[in-house]
């Protein structure tokens, strides 16, 4: 009992011994950093880490071939991919979106460096040399006012390459800060071109560059051109029935149906087309949203809209006949312009039936006869 007691004692001196030792100035204590930890000795410290247990991965993979945690020697390979799943999270979650942000940063210092480099690497190339200096001071070729003389008494001025100092360098990053000159207003001196033609005719030109129609200010030659559009485009009007044929027979959308007795005006005389049914319904959801009410159609207009075949225009007995009228004012238009088909129409409203009187008509009785009394005529003579 007495030779254990003096053996636990001496192991304790000597630990206590020990861990002086460790303490000491020869050993530092390892103490936390004052400013912390760095990204880059996190990066480094991490993917040093997920190598070593990516090797240890492997070595058990060698030798035992399982990473079941239920089996021998699975139990190990279970505790390295769990740490590999959990390095792996800290590079995705944790250093990259802070390498994301400090990126700017990082670029910044980086390109300061490339700069100091490259400014250091010219201030050496730059140098002149004790035997060059001598040499130019000894001929005399040179001038001390910085200008050089040929041989035909041309004088040019000396270029030397100098580096850009630090200053300028250190100074690159206030080239990002906004320009608070450009919120000032220019004075009358900065602009010469409208003052001089303020201060000589006393009105204002604007500046000649290419002249746009606004929207809604139209002038009188489009006015002119919008109209022969229009009155082209009068007769070329897609069929309103065949577009609502295709609307409601051919579309697999659902069809809204009117209340009963909503589309019928005029007294059961006319019925409303959903061209006109969408236009009253936009006018009306317009005005319920902007609180307004739109102001009637004037004269013009309605004649303009029943000439055009709007409202109960084209329409009798309770049919519409607006395709049918449509194609008649085509093929009279296009006949009365000129050329075979008009010449076609003319000849066909000349002739006349039997009834009135004979193969060519009672207007034109006897005119057979004086024809061929002239040409007998002209055939004595001759």
């Amino acid at each position: 009992m007495a030779a254990l007691l003096e053996t636990l004692t001496t192991l304790i001196t000597s630990l206590t011994s020990a861990s002086t030792s460790l303490t000491s100035s020869e050993f530092p204590p390892v103490t936390t950093p004052e400013n912390g930890i760095s990204l880059l000795d996190v990066k480094n410290e991490l993917l040093l880490s997920y190598l070593h247990n990516l090797v240890f991965l492997v070595l058990i993979k060698l030798r035992s071939g399982s990473l079941d945690p239920t089996k021998k020697n699975g139990q190990v390979g279970s505790e390295v991919v769990k740490e590999l799943v959990k390095i792996r999270l800290l590079l995705e979650k944790g250093v990259k979106p802070l390498e994301a942000k400090l990126k700017y940063q990082i670029d910044k210092v980086v390109a300061a460096a490339v700069d100091e480099e490259l400014s250091k690497a010219g201030n050496v190339a730059l140098m002149p040399t004790a035997a060059a200096t001598s040499g130019a001071g000894a001929t005399g070729e040179e001038s001390d006012d910085g200008v050089e003389h040929d041989d035909y008494g041309v004088y040019s001025k000396k270029t030397t390459v100098v580096a850009a100092p630090a200053s300028t360098i250190a100074n690159k990053e206030l080239s990002f800060r906004p320009n608070p000159m450009a919120l000032a207003k220019p004075s009358t001196a900065a602009l010469p071109g409208v003052g001089e033609t303020e201060g000589k005719e006393g009105i204002y030109k604007p500046p000649r560059i290419s002249a746009t129609v606004m929207p809604g200010f139209a002038t009188a030659a489009s006015e002119k051109i919008d109209g022969k559009r229009e009155r082209e485009n009068a007769g070329r009007n897609k069929s309103h029935m065949l577009d609502e044929f295709i609307a409601d027979e051919m579309s697999t959308a659902p069809m809204a149906t009117p209340s009963i007795g909503s589309t019928i005006v005029a007294g059961g005389r006319v019925t409303k087309s959903a061209r006109e049914r969408r236009e009253e319904h936009e006018r009306r959801e317009y005005e319920e949203n902007n609180f307004v009410r739109l102001p009637q159609l004037s004269k013009k207009e309605l004649r303009e809209r029943k000439r055009n075949g709007g409202d109960n225009g084209g329409q009798f007995g309770g049919e519409d006949w607006r395709d049918f009228a449509g194609d008649l004012d085509r093929l009279t238009k296009g006949a009365e312009k000129g050329g075979k088909s008009s010449r076609v129409l003319e000849n066909s409203r000349k002739r006349r039936g039997d009834d009135e009187g004979g193969r060519n008509g009672g207007k034109e009785l006897g005119s057979l006869f004086n024809s061929k009394k002239k040409m007998m005529a002209k055939r004595r003579k001759t």
